[in-house]
């Protein structure tokens, strides 16, 4: 695992001056829970159907200069794209583009493509399963292996519609390219919108497959009271749900997939998702879900500025400014290189203060998210039990209201009194003794 910039490319974290609250933070090295992947920490996009990875060369160097700086733990780019559909036109160029070009400069190294299967509006399941399998096997066949795809997005209609396209991909996948592709769906627009039941039934004991859909749950009157926005996304249960849905059935232990995930996906979006807001929204929202459940895969999505289509890049804040990378932008690719490991115990005396701690070898991480809109800052005390820091010399990383376009990244040996700016995300880095 990589650990921040020296301290010659780091610099202080902003002086807080205000009288701060207090919190105690407890973190047990000795403890160990399930692994969290860097796939929590993923993001979704290049979904303009007719040239869905045209957009990044139009990008501003500033931009480009940003963005490759910035990997992330998974990559979905969603059936919208149609890019079995357009490889089936004879557009074969267009993955060697993304594979020589936009992959690399994206995902971290081994981290999970996901590609959506899309198909024409007059497509019969056979042709779009027929689609799937020489696109798939044209890849394979150039090493640009793809084990897990996606069928459709957020499908309207009869369930049973849906399922004669899913099963027929499914099928024609594992019997005629590999069959240890996952497959994913019913990529939903809400955990619920696709009846569960139904489309489990229909899957039978098809695998492997996994559970998709898309969580948007916000809306611009939601956002008036940024403290219930903030509440709700601590208590993010979606995946929850999702899995007591399963129980009891084929499906009740396939991996779950969050192919999206913002504050609100509508027309126009929400200006908050583009600010720091987003970004603490996005970490209390995967922090959650990863606590409830282990076997997740998450990608953020964030609507960009009309005439875009990767999601991390436009944003209401700026408008059809493209030359800036938004906050949950800079939290994604930052938590997917330092936060993944093996679970820790973490805990706080403060209700609007998240923590989640894990451990990867020798390697430490804690990440804390200040979701009190008041506009002070919190002191945590941090205790450490079951082992020690090394050398109380700890790397930090913080974002939030104070620094949101410029995260700022330093050092610190003062645990037991660590200043939090208010609304931010700090993220803690270090090694066991």
């Amino acid at each position: 695992m990589t650990l921040p910039p020296p301290l010659s490319q780091r610099r202080s974290v902003p002086i807080l001056t205000a009288d701060p609250a207090s919190a105690n933070v407890t973190i047990d090295f000795s403890s160990s829970g399930p692994q969290l992947p860097a796939t929590l920490w993923g993001v979704s996009g290049f979904d303009n159907p007719t040239d869905p990875f045209g957009e990044l060369v139009k990008f501003p160097q500033t931009m480009l200069a940003q963005l490759s700086h910035q990997k992330f733990g998974s990559l979905r780019i969603p059936a919208t794209a149609m890019l079995s559909h357009a490889f089936a036109q004879g557009n074969t160029a267009v993955m060697d583009d993304f594979f020589s070009t936009i992959q690399p400069r994206v995902l971290l190294e081994g981290g999970r493509l996901v590609i959506g299967i899309g198909w024409a509006p007059d497509a019969t399941p056979d042709i779009a399963a027929a689609e799937a399998v020489a696109f798939l096997n044209a890849m394979h066949d150039q090493d640009r292996v793809i084990a897990d795809i996606e069928v459709g997005n957020e499908p309207i209609g009869a369930v049973s519609d849906y399922l004669g396209f899913f099963n027929a991909i499914t099928d024609a996948v594992h019997q005629q390219v590999d069959p240890t592709i996952k497959v994913f769906g019913p990529i939903g627009s809400s955990w619920n919108s696709v009846d569960i039941a139904q489309f489990v039934a229909g899957v039978g004991t098809r695998s492997p497959v996994g559970f998709g859909w898309h969580s948007a749950p916000f809306t611009a009157d939601d956002t008036a009271d940024m403290d219930k926005v903030y509440a709700a996304a601590a208590g993010f249960a979606e995946p929850a749900s999702v899995r007591q849905a399963l129980a009891g059935t084929p499906m009740q232990n396939v991996e779950l997939a969050i192919g999206q995930h913002c504050m609100n996906d509508a027309d126009q979006g929400l200006v908050q998702d583009g600010g720091y807001q987003g970004a603490i929204v996005t970490a209390l929202t995967i922090a959650a879900a990863a606590q409830s459940d282990a076997k997740l895969m998450m990608q953020g999505w964030s609507l960009c500025a009309p005439g875009t289509y990767f999601s991390l890049t436009g944003n209401l804040v700026f408008g059809d400014d493209q030359t800036k990378l938004p906050p949950r932008a800079f939290y994604l690719s930052q938590a997917s290189q330092i936060m993944p490991g093996a679970k820790l115990t973490a805990t706080t005396t403060e209700s609007k203060l998240q923590v989640l701690g894990t451990r990867n070898g020798s390697i430490w991480s804690l990440q804390l998210v200040n979701f009190d809109t008041a506009a002070t800052p919190l002191t945590a005390k941090i205790a450490v039990t079951g082992g020690s820091v090394q050398a109380l010399m700890v790397n930090r990383w913080d974002i939030g209201s104070g620094n949101q376009f410029a995260p700022g990244i330093s050092t610190t040996s003062n645990l037991a009194g660590l200043l939090l700016p208010a609304q931010g995300v700090t993220i803690l880095q270090g090694h066991v003794a």
